[in-house]
């Protein structure tokens, strides 16, 4: 029984370690290098799921509509929910899941950037805009013009890597005495790097979130039956918020030339 337990587990690990991939903005119009397509994998469960890490374009959208407000309880709730919604794979879809769950996290990471530089943008202008001394009227006019150019390009991912890292040995081990299958649970450590910014303003964040993966199998074989993975969204989120804050209060100091952001923003 030890040897089989030890069987399922390595199974599963590899499964989790499978789902790390890259990104590249430079490269997307190239076909995507997939880790369970590369090689051939007899590994592959009959079914996964995973979450979305995903928000949907009309809560994008009403956000979006109100950026120059401060976040609500209820949107951030809103948001990991949106973000735990489930993705169905199968042996044939499979090969396209660790890409779509680092694309749809770096959708998700771009929003989130995007709305806290226009938070600060609004909050500097309104400051600026009311101000008579020197020197304003020169800031303002640089945070104007940033906003009428496209600051997408500032908040767009230019590099992102997901790494999957299992916390071994295995935390869970279910044995079905009247049935023939055995359910494993192993904990994970899922960690985001990003890289954001053109040209040689780069700026890297790296984004860590708690995660646990459960692999049903049948006793005699070592491929699973079924994978399903959690992410803790709601630290995931939290974690991105942070690092959005950063990145967006350093654009706002390298547009204005000098440190314009010292103090850290109340409900942003």
């Amino acid at each position: 029984m030890n040897k089989m337990k030890q069987s399922h587990d390595e199974s599963l690990n590899r499964f989790v370690k499978r789902l790390s991939n890259e990104y590249d903005h430079r490269s997307m119009h190239e076909a995507p290098q997939l880790n369970f397509s590369s090689m051939p994998w007899s590994c592959a469960p009959e079914t996964c799921s995973l979450p979305s890490l995903a928000i949907s374009a009309p809560l994008v959208e009403m956000a979006s509509a109100s950026s120059v407000h401060p976040q609500t309880t209820s949107q951030q709730q809103q948001y990991t929910l949106q973000m735990s919604r489930r993705i169905q794979y199968d042996q044939h879809s499979i090969s396209s899941a660790s890409f779509q769950i680092l694309r749809n996290f770096i959708s998700t990471f771009g929003f989130v950037l995007d709305l806290q530089l226009q938070r600060m943008i609004f909050r500097v202008m309104t400051a600026k805009s009311n101000s008579k001394r020197k020197g304003d009227e020169e800031t303002l006019q640089k945070f104007t013009d940033f906003s009428i150019s496209n600051s997408n390009s500032v908040a767009t991912p230019q590099k992102a890597l997901t790494n999957f890292s299992t916390l071994l040995p295995i935390n869970h081990y279910t044995d079905f005495d009247d049935t023939s299958y055995a359910k494993v649970t192993l904990c994970f450590q899922a960690e985001v790097t990003v890289h954001i910014g053109p040209n040689n303003t780069t700026h890297t964040s790296i984004i860590r979130a708690p995660g646990e993966v459960n692999g049903m199998f049948a006793k005699k074989m070592n491929r699973p039956l079924s994978v399903d993975i959690d992410i803790d969204t709601n630290i995931l989120y939290a974690s991105m918020r942070r690092e959005c804050k950063v990145i967006a209060k350093r654009v706002i100091n390298s547009i204005a030339g000098f440190e314009l952001m010292k103090m850290k923003p109340k409900n942003a």
